[in-house]
């Protein structure tokens, strides 16, 4: 479970670039990402934006 909240939203941006960058430097088949959510839920929608330009690396 993400939880994002004030300046906390950089630190996981930046962690889950560094996750990111590990993961792709194995051949490996994409790692899974889960999120799970509800409807309606502002801070979803805010990691869900910040995950937008991962979606290719992960499935």
């Amino acid at each position: 479970m993400l939880w994002f909240q004030g300046n906390s939203m950089q630190l996981a941006r930046s962690s889950f670039g560094l996750f990111l960058r590990n993961c792709s430097a194995s051949k490996t088949t994409l790692p899974v990402l889960t999120l799970f959510t509800k409807d309606p839920c502002p801070l979803c929608d805010e990691a869900k934006e910040v995950l937008k330009p991962y979606e290719n690396r992960v499935i």
